[in-house]
C-alpha cells in the first residue's frame, strides 16, 4: 500500500496547462471585459493551535511521546491531524513528465487557500479559491510557453485573474486547495515502518515509511503529530513541506478590475 506516495500535484498542474493551452484560440478572438463584482472577503481563521499540534514547536530532549505507538498508528493519527487542521502552509518541489514544478500554497480549511505554482521555465500561475470560486492568473511567461504568443491574445490575458465556479474549467485547480488531497490517503496505513529520529527546519521528527515503498513521511515528534515534510524519490515525486499550522490566514478575492470571466472566454 503506497500509503505516502499518494501526496502530490503533478496531475493537477498538467491539467491546468492543457487547459489553458487549449483555450488561447478564444481568448484571441474575443474582446476585452472585466468579470462582475467579485465576491466579498472570506474573512480570517483564527490564529493560534488547529488541534493538530504545532510543527514548530520540538518537545523536551527527554521525552518520547510516540514510543509508545506502531508505525501505522503513528501515520493514522499524523494524516488524521494533518487534515484537521484550520490552516496550514504546503511547500515543495517535484517533476511531472519531467518537467520541474513548484508550489507554495496556504490552506484554510472550510474557505480555500492562496499561493503560487511555478512550472520550470514555463511560467508561474497564482491561485486564489474562496468558497466556490477560484482565480487563476499565469503570467505573460506561462502564457507564452503555451501558446499565448499572439499579442492581440496577451493583451486581453495580461496580468488578469481567470474567474470561474470551482470545479468547472480552470475552476478545477480548486483541487490543490483541498488539503485531503496533499494529506496521505483516506486508507487505512499498513505495513508502515518507523525510521530514525532527524531535525526538520528545527522541528524534531520521526522518519516513517511504507514497507514496500521509497517514499517517507516526517512527522512531528510530539503528541499530536502532524506531518512536518513528505519525500517522494520516484520520477514523478518531489518534496513537499508542511509548516505554519494553525496561522491566520486571510483570503482575499481580486478586484474586478483584475478579473475575466472563465466562462466567457471558454477558460
Amino acid at each position: 500500500m503506497h500509503t505516502i506516495r499518494h501526496i502530490g500535484s503533478a496531475a493537477c498542474a498538467a491539467a491546468l496547462t492543457t487547459v489553458l493551452a487549449g483555450a488561447l484560440a478564444a481568448c484571441g478572438s474575443a474582446s476585452p471585459s472585466s468579470s462582475s463584482a467579485s465576491p466579498s472577503n472570506a474573512g480570517s481563521p483564527s490564529a493560534g493551535s488547529s488541534g493538530a499540534g504545532s510543527a514548530g514547536v520540538s518537545p523536551t530532549a527527554s521525552s518520547d511521546p510516540l514510543a509508545g505507538l506502531s508505525a501505522d498508528d503513528i501515520a493514522t493519527q499524523a494524516w488524521a491531524d494533518t487534515k484537521a487542521a484550520v490552516s496550514v502552509h504546503v511547500a515543495g518541489s517535484g517533476t511531472d513528465s519531467g518537467k520541474p514544478l513548484k508550489f507554495s500554497l496556504t490552506l484554510v480549511k472550510g474557505k480555500g487557500c492562496t499561493g503560487t505554482m511555478t512550472e520550470g521555465t514555463g511560467g508561474s500561475v497564482t491561485i486564489v479559491m474562496i468558497a466556490k470560486t477560484v482565480w487563476i492568473k499565469p503570467d505573460d511567461m506561462f502564457w507564452k510557453a503555451n501558446g499565448g504568443n499572439d499579442p492581440a491574445t496577451l493583451a486581453i490575458l495580461s496580468g488578469k485573474y481567470i474567474k470561474d465556479a470551482a470545479g468547472t474549467g480552470l475552476g478545477a485547480m480548486s483541487s490543490l486547495c483541498n488539503l485531503s488531497n496533499w494529506a496521505g490517503s483516506s486508507a487505512q496505513p499498513t505495513d508502515m515502518v518507523k525510521g530514525g529520529k532527524e531535525t526538520v527546519d528545527g522541528q524534531l521528527t520521526l522518519r516513517i515509511k511504507d514497507s514496500g515503498d521509497s517514499a517517507a513521511a516526517f512527522v512531528s515528534d510530539t503528541p499530536k503529530p502532524v506531518v512536518v515534510r513528505v519525500v517522494d524519490p520516484s520520477s514523478n515525486g518531489g518534496t513537499f513541506d508542511f509548516t505554519d499550522y494553525g496561522a491566520a490566514t486571510t483570503l482575499t478575492a481580486p478586484s474586478a478590475s483584475q478579473t475575466l470571466d472563465g466562462a466567457k472566454y471558454g477558460l
